[in-house]
């Protein structure tokens, strides 16, 4: 019998997603790679509907992944627009050696979209699906990006398992953690918002002498600006608004009224309804 938790991490309220614990999926013959090093990661390991999940190699359990696994989803409301290309940011928390595999699939369980690597990713095919996972394992951290079908297919689930590895180089003593995100197709009139920029003309940085995260964006539209800096967890710990956009190039430069522990934040910039979020590393010298 499933568990079903929900989690609720909201981003400036458009971001939000639910986990489900999943059981162990088929089995089939294989070989498995104890050295997440080597990179020999196995297709239709996601706990997708019809699949088996990392536990088929890595002993152990099957958990939610809830607190553990932190999927962001670059497109408001968790919805998509056909033919548009979206990021996505995973974080494995409290874990240094990491493996990951995700897949997009329809409410027919047959492949939505297509993924383009990130640094520490690599894409592969099998059963007419199409999986994303890690190339790195030294890592906890990945953005890859998401091309959303031409068409809408309707609600697309994606289904993420990951592997916190105890770094022995075997396949005992792992914890292995599922999620599931859905989003759905935008409406008509959220199509026609979704015109501001895209996430590819959105970049940030972060300046330490001045304790300040720069802004740099390029507008297709005029709008109200507003800047949000949330932690890991998705809480938020500054605001600022910018006023309006104008159409073109922009830069801002939001003040930090006080210096941030070193790590992860996230950067969501909304211009009129629309949301984008960047991954910023902080560090002082």
């Amino acid at each position: 019998m499933k568990n079903v938790v929900f989690l609720s991490v909201i981003l400036l309220g458009v971001l939000g997603f639910t986990f489900i614990e999943k059981e162990g999926g088929v089995m089939s013959d294989y070989v498995c790679d104890s050295n997440l090093s080597q990179f020999n990661v196995l297709a239709g390991k996601t706990g997708a509907p019809g699949e088996a999940n990392c536990t088929q190699c890595h002993s152990g359990t099957a958990l939610s992944g809830v607190g553990t696994n932190t999927l962001i989803f670059s497109g408001a409301n968790d919805e998509y627009v056909p033919g548009q290309t979206y990021t996505f940011s995973l974080d494995v928390l409290n874990s240094n050696a990491t493996g990951f595999q995700m897949t997009g699939l329809d409410n027919a369980n047959d492949k939505a979209g297509s993924f383009t690597a990130g640094t520490g990713s690599n894409i592969q095919t099998s059963s007419g699906k199409e999986y994303i996972n890690h190339s790195n394992a030294s890592v906890s951290s990945w953005t890859f990006d998401w091309t959303a079908p031409a068409t809408d297919v309707g609600d697309v689930t994606f289904y993420l398992a990951s592997n916190k590895a105890n770094g022995d180089n075997s396949t005992s003593g792992d914890d292995i953690y599922l999620s599931e995100l859905l989003i759905s197709a935008a409406s008509s009139s959220n199509v026609e918002q979704l015109s501001a920029l895209s996430n590819s003309d959105f970049n940030i940085s972060f300046n330490a002498s001045s304790n300040e995260i720069n802004l740099d964006y390029i507008a297709s539209v005029s709008g109200k600006v507003t800047v949000k800096v949330f932690n890991i967890k998705g809480e938020e710990i500054t605001m600022k608004k910018f006023g309006d956009s104008s159409q073109g190039k922009n830069f801002n430069h939001l003040k930090l009224r006080r210096q941030l522990s070193t790590g992860v934040y996230l950067v969501t910039l909304a211009i009129n309804s629309e949301y984008f979020t960047k991954k910023l590393f902080v560090q002082y010298n």
